[in-house]
C-alpha cells in the first residue's frame, strides 16, 4: 500500500509531522486502529529510516494493494485494552508494537527484515 502525504498536521490534533514531505510518497506497513478511533498508517521516511506512526488523514492513497502477507488481528495489551491491526504478522503483538516505538533493536531487526520483504513484493508489482 502506498500513500501520499497531503499535510502535516492532523485534525484534532496539534503535533505536526514536519518530518513528513508534502506530495511525498511511502510505503505502509501497518495499519492500526488506536483508541481515539483514528486510523494510523505505520511507515519510514526513507529506507533505513526508524518506523512510526503516522495518522492516516495525512495522506491519500495512491495504491491500496495490501501486501499478501498482512492479516487482520486484535493486538491485546496488557491492561485489557485491544487495536486492530492490518499488517505482516509480528505487528499484531504487543511485543513488537511496544518495541517499535521503543526502538528495541530486537524489534527493529525484525521490522526492517519485513519491510525488506515488503518493498520487494511493491516493487515486484509496479
Amino acid at each position: 500500500m502506498i500513500v501520499k502525504c497531503t499535510k502535516i498536521r492532523a485534525e484534532g490534533n496539534n503535533y505536526d509531522y514536519q518530518f513528513l514531505t508534502v506530495g511525498e510518497s511511502y510505503s505502509v506497513y501497518g495499519i492500526i486502529h488506536d483508541l481515539n478511533n483514528q486510523l494510523n498508517f505505520l511507515i519510514t521516511t526513507n529506507r533505513d529510516s526508524i518506523p512510526f506512526y503516522a495518522p492516516s488523514d495525512l495522506f491519500i492513497v495512491q495504491d491500496g494493494t495490501i501486501p499478501s502477507s498482512f492479516k487482520a488481528a486484535i493486538m491485546s495489551f496488557p491492561d485489557g485494552r485491544s487495536r486492530s491491526v492490518i499488517s505482516y504478522d509480528e505487528l499484531s503483538t504487543y511485543k513488537h508494537h511496544k518495541g517499535l516505538i521503543e526502538q528495541d533493536d530486537e524489534q527493529l531487526k525484525v521490522f526492517f527484515e519485513r519491510k525488506k520483504q515488503i518493498d520487494e513484493e511493491l516493487t515486484a508489482d509496479t
